[in-house]
């Protein structure tokens, strides 16, 4: 639940109608993101204002908690992607930086710092161990394991049209959509 100055966590049971446990004002500043809370197994992760929060969905309990290293809002914090293999939890901020946090205890894995300024858009999505973005109206793709850049790429060379919004993978097709302001894209991937 997100108000102007503050952030409330709650798990509500629909079939008991009552609250099963809550977190009021768990952090200093309001969020506005529609996709606050990833949940993956028995695991809540929640990004409220620069702050990374890691939750026990039966108990409530806070497991761990990694502040941010840049001064970003925490509506800026996109939905992050899970790597099963590496157990680890892929998030991007609005200033391009990608990072990968442990799942277990949020420790760092990997912070890449190769996009600067600008406006990144939507969630990264994973296929095959590579992360795929959209950062400086660019689409990027970066390794899993190690955030190493692998490619940076626009639409157009003269930078006319620019990658925007959300992308979306089709993992069956092998195949992933994007869009800039006029042009939706299909993408064939590659093994790597």
């Amino acid at each position: 639940m997100a108000f102007p100055n503050r952030v409330d966590v709650v798990a509500y049971n629909l079939n008991q109608k009552k609250f099963e446990w809550k977190h009021e004002n768990l952090t200093p500043t309001g969020n506005s993101n529609h996709q606050q809370i990833f949940i993956h197994l028995d695991f809540a992760y929640f990004a409220g204002g620069s702050i990374y929060y890691c939750l026990d969905l039966k108990s409530g309990e806070i497991l761990w908690q990694y502040t941010h290293p840049t001064e970003v809002n925490g509506f800026l914090l996109y939905k992050p992607t899970y790597v099963e293999n590496d157990k680890s939890i892929i998030v991007q901020d609005a200033g391009f930086m990608l990072f990968s946090l442990n799942a277990e205890n949020g420790s760092v894995k990997w912070i890449n710092k190769e996009d600067k300024g600008g406006h990144a858009a939507g969630s990264p999505q994973l296929y095959n161990g590579i992360i795929y973005y959209v950062a400086d109206a660019s689409l990027c793709d970066v390794r899993a394991s190690n955030g190493n850049l692998l490619w940076k790429e626009r639409p157009y060379k003269n930078g006319s049209q620019l990658f925007q919004g959300d992308i979306t993978i089709d993992p069956g097709r092998g195949v992933l959509y994007a869009t800039d302001k006029k042009h939706l894209y299909c993408i064939r991937l590659y093994e790597d």
